[in-house]
């Protein structure tokens, strides 16, 4: 309804934010309303858990794969403020399918871009250069290429700095321009060095 168009609105920023699974996110719309009108009521996922947030967080904090799916969500939602505020942004979406990519970007030109992003490695190079891995989670046992991206896929990456700097900026490079895997062309390879080419405006891959 008319009305409630701005609950709608932050509902929508939650829900994809913490990439709420169909059951959770149907939930979590049922008890919004209940949820939405202060500082004091639960959120979706302590109703959900039966689990205080601090409790939530602490769990979180103990197991490190889930530690690290949840900076890659806190990664995504800086990356979407950055887009929000950028001067040559008009409008940014979350990509809606389960891989890249993760934001959908209309220019304030009128073109259209794409961005994945991914976490930099909290452990550089031996030389100090930090590095980022860009790459699927999954892979089929029959192409063991299934992993790789084409360049296609995204049309630039966005690599989150928190790990080597401590810092939630990033760095940005176009999918062309990322090293290619040798063994097989037309993928980007695995693991990408940061260096001085890459950018810290987005301006400037645009």
């Amino acid at each position: 309804a008319p009305e409630r168009i701005l609950e709608l609105i932050r509902f929508e920023r939650t829900a994809q934010a913490l990439r709420l699974d169909p059951a959770l996110r149907l939930r979590s719309a049922q008890d919004f309303p209940a949820t939405a009108g202060g500082p004091t009521g639960l959120h979706a996922l302590e109703r959900e858990y039966q689990l205080p947030a601090r409790e939530i967080l602490a769990i979180v904090g103990e197991r490190a794969r889930l530690a690290m799916a949840v900076r890659g969500g806190v990664a995504e939602h800086h990356l979407g403020l950055l887009l929000a505020d950028h001067p040559a942004v008009a409008a940014a979406e979350m990509g809606l399918q389960e891989g890249p990519p993760d934001y959908v970007v209309t220019l304030r030109d009128g073109r259209s871009t794409t961005i994945e992003c991914k976490n930099a490695s909290p452990k550089p190079y031996a030389d100090g250069a930090p590095k980022v891995e860009v790459q699927k989670t999954r892979t089929s046992k029959a192409d063991p290429a299934s992993r790789l991206y084409e360049p296609s896929a995204f049309d630039i990456l966005a690599a989150c700095m928190y790990g080597p700097t401590g810092r939630w900026d990033f760095k940005f490079r176009r999918s062309a321009d990322l090293r290619a895997h040798e063994d097989h062309p037309g993928r980007i390879a695995p693991l990408q060095r940061i260096t001085d080419e890459w950018a810290s405006d987005l301006a400037d891959v645009l």
